[in-house]
């Protein structure tokens, strides 16, 4: 058996700290004569103990390895309990405690592990206060504001971020750690008319109340939109925070910029002097499919160029309504499959189903069948919400509301059946 002392690096050393090698986990083959040992890719064996300042076990530490060198470090960082076993390649490693609210912990170690050997690290932490930091955000007016997003960045302890949203009375708190500067950053949703802003936490902060006034934005221009096919027009209708129109500075080599929706109109906040042409209109489609949702987007380009000049007077350009291709007619489908549940059909696909889809808005309509495999599809559909109900016999046996169907992207969904005796 060989022992090895090991550096420590932290906050501090105790004299009963150390890092230790023990038995090979495995005899390497002796070289042949003459020939260097290939330790390319050769696996060490890592076991992790972590202690307090005052030498009391720590349970759970976040924490990840890294070399000291190219600064490259393992895919993700790893749950480690104490005595948590893990293959590590050989060499040389830096230990990085990864702090979290449930765990404020800070520290590091070197190890340098061995090939084919086990070897045991007593790393020392220290603990970081945290704090819970309470915010009150309001307007220049002193109107309290509701759904402005607080984001907490410590420089130091980034995996300590936290984020928070204000409630109807403008009112949200973060956990922030006490003596760490802290980065928090105040943002409106994209149509939201206030600007950003940004703030430097002090310990003294960090455990007391903390007034923010977000101020406004200068609106620079703002216009409708409307549909436009063969000089006919039609209206289109503007969700807040769904559409957006992208534009850009002519003859300035800058990223596109995009307006969005606020009370119906597309507004441009805060535009330096300037000439500006808008590009295109985006619709936003969110469609639940297996998994989650799906977002797709879809471009309409202006019926004629639009451009607009601001001079930085403060006064808010009208540009009206301005016209855009019609999305072309496409008809949407909704495809799924129907599933049994039960004693004994539990997920079993079912067959020579009816599947009955209701528009929303329009109230029409659409069946299907389920084929062998329990799977249905629904075609030819006009775009918008429905109810899909599973039919045996006349019977209902299954329903699943409200299932977006779209132009673009096919929302996949399964409907479950509590199936009727007979078919049991």
């Amino acid at each position: 058996m060989t022992s090895k002392c090991g550096s420590f690096l932290g906050l501090g050393v105790l004299a009963a700290l150390g890092i230790w090698s023990s038995t090979l986990l495995a005899e390497d083959p002796a070289p042949r004569t003459g020939a260097a040992p290939n330790t390319r890719g050769a696996m060490g064996a890592l076991s992790l103990h972590f202690v307090d300042t005052n030498s009391v076990p720590v349970p759970k530490v976040m924490c990840r390895l890294r070399r000291p060198q190219s600064g490259a470090d393992s895919a993700r960082p790893a749950l480690l309990r104490n005595g948590a076993l893990r293959q590590v390649q050989s060499g040389a490693w830096v230990i990085e405690i990864c702090p979290s609210v449930e765990r404020p912990y800070l520290g590091d170690a070197e190890i340098d592990i061995e090939p084919g050997k086990l070897l045991t690290a007593l790393v020392q932490v220290r603990e970081v206060r945290v704090g819970r930091l309470r915010m009150d955000v309001t307007s220049e007016d002193g109107v309290p504001l509701k759904q402005i997003y607080a984001s907490s960045r410590p420089s130091r302890m980034p995996t300590l971020s936290a984020d928070a949203v204000t409630s109807a009375s403008g009112k949200a708190s973060l956990p922030v750690p006490i003596g760490e500067p802290t980065l928090v950053r105040f943002f409106g949703l994209p149509n939201a008319p206030y600007a950003a802003q940004e703030r430097e936490i002090t310990q003294q902060e960090a455990e007391k109340d903390l007034a923010v006034v977000l101020k406004r934005k200068k609106v620079s221009a703002a216009c409708g939109a409307h549909f436009e096919e063969d000089g006919v027009r039609s209206e289109m209708a503007l969700t807040n925070g769904i559409p957006h129109v992208i534009f850009h500075a002519k003859g300035q080599a800058r990223e596109p910029m995009k307006a969005y929706v606020s009370e119906g109109r597309f507004v441009f906040h805060d535009l330096p002097p300037g000439e500006y042409e808008i590009k295109e209109l985006v619709h936003v489609f969110n469609v639940r499919a297996t998994g989650g949702m799906r977002r797709y987007y879809a471009a309409l380009s202006p019926v004629r160029n639009v451009t607009f000049r601001t001079t930085g007077s403060g006064k808010t350009i009208d540009l009206g309504s301005v016209a855009f291709e019609r999305w072309p007619a496409r008809p949407s489908k909704i495809r799924g499959a129907v599933a049994g549940v039960g004693e004994k059909r539990e997920g079993i696909k079912i067959v020579a189903v009816r599947i009955n889809a209701r528009n929303e808005r329009s109230d029409v309509t659409f069946e299907a069948v389920t084929d062998v495999r329990g799977r249905f599809t629904l075609r030819d559909l006009p775009s918008g919400l429905y109810d899909l109900d599973a039919t045996i016999g006349g019977r209902r046996v299954g329903r699943v509301k409200r299932v977006e169907a779209w132009p673009i992207g096919t929302p996949l969904v399964t409907v479950y059946c509590t199936l009727p005796r007979s078919v049991r």
